[in-house]
């Protein structure tokens, strides 16, 4: 299917098992598909950084511990481990995650690769508006 996300059974019992194949990376900004068109994966001062800039480029980026490992995160403003980042090229606002959540469902650190989900709600430092809503955020790339 032209999702990217695939899902059957296959665990040999007569139990069912979900198989998920996530997009590389995929993410709504304010109800509106966001289209990307680069996509980066790096570790920088320590950290895992996933990025993806549409054509104008606005971006967004979630960050994450190198070491992290299979669970859920919560994103908050005083939560320096895990962060959410949207950059609205066209007004020049960069804002920063003050709610949101991260949900690793595989990390591999020999292999450098993982995958998730992640949504966020994003404002620029100090002011209450813009609010920026990034859901249905999902990644599954190599660093």
């Amino acid at each position: 299917d032209e999702s990217g996300i695939s899902s059957g059974s296959s665990d040999g019992t007569d139990g069912n098992t979900e198989i998920i194949t996530l997009l590389p990376f995929n993410a709504t900004v304010d109800n509106q598909e966001f289209d990307y068109v680069t996509l980066q994966s790096y570790i920088l001062n320590g950290k895992l950084w996933v990025r993806g800039a549409d054509a104008l480029p606005n971006k967004v980026t979630i960050g994450l511990p190198t070491d992290v490992v299979e669970g859920t995160y919560e994103i908050t403003e005083d939560n320096e481990l895990y962060e959410g980042i949207y950059s609205d090229a066209s007004n020049n606002i960069l804002a920063r995650a003050n709610s949101g959540t991260i949900i690793v469902l595989a990390h591999d650190v020999v292999a450098k690769t993982i995958s998730g989900t992640f949504n966020f709600r994003a404002t620029p430092s100090g002011k209450i508006t813009p609010q920026y809503n990034i859901t249905e955020g999902e990644f599954n790339v190599n660093y």
